[in-house]
Formats: structure tokens, C-alpha cells, sequence
């Protein structure tokens, strides 16, 4: 089932929203084969085989989101946080993670458009060793050449806050060409 609430004012938008689906997975699971060989001094070794095999299983997955957007006089402003949680029916296994997001737009001339984005998100799972912080953050640039035909120029960067040393970071420049049809 799923719930929302909405409202609108002049220059605000408000969200709130909470859903629980059913839903599967494919994962890979290892089964064990043991194989009893006789060697050529008459003893019998046993060798060991892993196989992998494809498991499908059910997990509820549960969300909640709440969110407002404020009109500014050339561009939006976005505040929102969510918590995503998914239960292993077989397994037992429950994963959670949540986060904020903020988000900011700005119309730069008639055709030209950038955007802000950052986002602090935590992941955790009951069979893991610890939890996750990622920081995300990427700017767009949008330039309007038509009007079905757009280009976004993109910068994002994911950067994992828990790890020693540094930590994992990645950078991504995209490029896209977006057509209406």
C-alpha cells in the first residue's frame, strides 16, 4: 500500500509519503559438492566444488519520504530526507538506509539552467561489519538549444566518509543530449 500527502501554497510545495511493497531479488548463492577421487596410490582424496546457483528471494521493502520545495524568484530550492528499509523474508536479513538531500536551481538566462545537488546518506545491513556514510554531490549545467532539444553538462562525486585514509571517492563528468520525441 501507499500513502501521500501533499500540499501547495504560493511559493512552497510540501511532500510527505510512505509505501510497503512486496517484491523479489535474484542473488547468487554458493552450494557445496564434495567429489571423492582415488588417487594412484589406492587413497581416496576429497575435492571440494562450489557451484554457484541463482536464489530468488522476498523482501518487504518499506519507505518514507518527506520533502518541501520553495520557488525562489529565478529558481527552486529543495529540502528533503527518506529512510528505505528492506526485510529478507527467508534470509532474516534487514538492510536500512537513510539520508537528507538539498538541492538548488538557478535559471542563469533565458536558455541556460544550473543545479546544485548534495546528499548524505547511510547504509547498514544486519550481517555486514559496520555501517556506511557516503556523501554525494554533483552540478549540472542544462542549455536549452531547442525546444524539444537540451544539453546537460554534468560533474558528480560520491565520496565513502567511513574508510581510513581517505576513504573511496569517485568523480564522473557526463555529458547528454536530451530530445522530446
Amino acid at each position: 500500500y501507499e500513502f501521500n500527502l501533499r500540499h501547495n501554497s504560493r511559493h512552497t510545495a510540501w511532500n510527505a509519503s510512505y509505501s510497503i511493497n512486496a517484491t523479489t531479488t535474484n542473488g547468487m548463492q554458493q552450494s557445496n559438492s564434495v567429489v571423492g577421487l582415488i588417487n594412484p596410490s589406492s587413497q581416496i582424496n576429497n575435492i571440494n566444488f562450489l557451484f554457484p546457483t541463482l536464489q530468488a528471494e522476498v523482501y518487504i521493502l518499506k519507505q518514507a519520504q518527506v520533502g518541501v520545495t520553495r520557488q525562489l524568484r529565478e529558481g527552486e530550492a529543495t529540502f528533503s530526507a527518506y529512510q528505505l528499509r528492506r526485510e529478507f523474508q527467508s534470509s532474516g536479513q534487514t538492510n536500512n538506509s537513510y539520508g537528507v538531500r538539498g538541492a538548488l536551481s538557478w535559471k542563469l538566462s533565458a536558455r541556460g539552467k544550473v543545479s546544485l545537488d548534495g546528499q548524505w546518506a547511510r547504509y547498514s545491513a544486519n550481517r555486514s561489519v559496520g555501517r556506511y556514510d557516503y556523501l554525494l554531490g554533483d552540478v549540472d549545467y542544462t542549455h536549452q538549444l531547442s525546444q524539444r532539444v537540451s544539453t546537460t553538462l554534468q560533474y558528480r562525486r560520491l565520496v565513502n566518509i567511513n574508510q581510513g585514509g581517505g576513504g573511496y571517492a569517485e568523480d564522473v563528468i557526463s555529458g547528454f543530449l536530451n530530445v522530446q520525441l
